[in-house]
């Protein structure tokens, strides 16, 4: 690929989720001031720092000079699996949360994390980089490659599963309405992932330009700065239809949490409580 089309296509990638990242840090602090926050909007703003920082370094690597080359490699790899291992971790506590804290549900969850995580450790002591003829070298170690990105799709696909199994009676409940949107939540999020990942696997695997690899990871990482972001907007439709009453239906919310921060149980009969930690009140 003609390297000066690189830079910009670069650039504009990274510009673009660096404002996205930017924009999710202001709205989760100003939710978090305006409210008692939650466990969710604390996540939202950690994952969205590490996005900005990562960008950050990334555009560093560009403009940097060839003695820099190993150590921003090594700084941007890090920075890369943190960020991508806090995503994971927000998709696995929503799960967690909607499971009801589920003993069973956090062992599977904290196994399918510790996956991912010993992948990332694996691949920042295998991948490198090195300057070579004034050209910063990125030599990724292949089955590391394939260990995170495969541990990135299972960390969201038992995510989903579990979530629709822990509450696949709740469809015939009175709150149909939220168990179908979340259903399509995750559903939606799930196929996000799937085709970001082979998206990701295939990119490494097929594409022997450096430039083009660079490109792809820009990509990447913006497409997950949108999907994490969406969650400020599935915020407020959760709100939407769990207190918008229809005119055949008018009823107290029951997915709220005390003064203490824990949640209250709900009615005899009634939906589970997910409390702040999914709806942030």
């Amino acid at each position: 690929m003609d390297p000066s089309l690189v830079l910009p296509i670069v650039f504009l990638f990274n510009g673009a989720t660096l404002a996205i990242a930017l924009d999710g840090i202001l709205q989760a602090i100003h939710v978090i001031l305006s409210t008692k926050g939650s466990t969710i909007l604390v996540l939202l703003l950690v994952t969205n720092a590490l996005f900005f920082a990562y960008c950050c370094v990334n555009l560093a690597q560009i403009t940097a000079s060839m003695a820099d080359c190993t150590y921003l490699t090594y700084v941007a790899n890090f920075l890369g699996h943190a960020t991508t291992l806090s995503l994971d971790y927000f998709v696995m506590f929503k799960c967690w949360v909607l499971c009801r804290e589920s003993r069973i549900v956090g062992a599977l969850l904290l196994a399918a994390f510790v996956h991912r995580l010993a992948w990332s450790i694996c691949d920042m002591i295998m991948t490198s980089a090195v300057p070579v003829d004034g050209v910063c070298v990125y030599d990724q170690y292949p089955p590391s490659l394939v260990g995170f990105t495969v541990g990135d799709i299972l960390c969201d696909f038992l995510a989903t599963i579990c979530s629709l199994a822990m509450n696949w009676n709740q469809f015939g409940a009175n709150f149909a309405a939220i168990f179908a949107f979340i259903f399509k939540e995750n559903i939606a999020r799930s196929a996000m992932y799937l085709a970001i990942n082979t998206f990701m696997l295939y990119s490494n695997y097929s594409m022997m330009d450096g430039n083009l690899l660079f490109i792809t990871f820009s990509v990447v990482i913006f497409l997950y700065s949108k999907l994490l972001n969406t969650e400020f907007l599935l915020i407020s439709k959760r709100r939407e239809i769990l207190m918008g009453p229809t005119p055949s239906t008018k009823r107290t919310p029951t997915f709220q949490a005390d003064s203490t921060g824990k949640r209250s149980a709900p009615p005899t009969g009634s939906a589970p409580t997910f409390g702040s930690a999914i709806f942030c009140n």
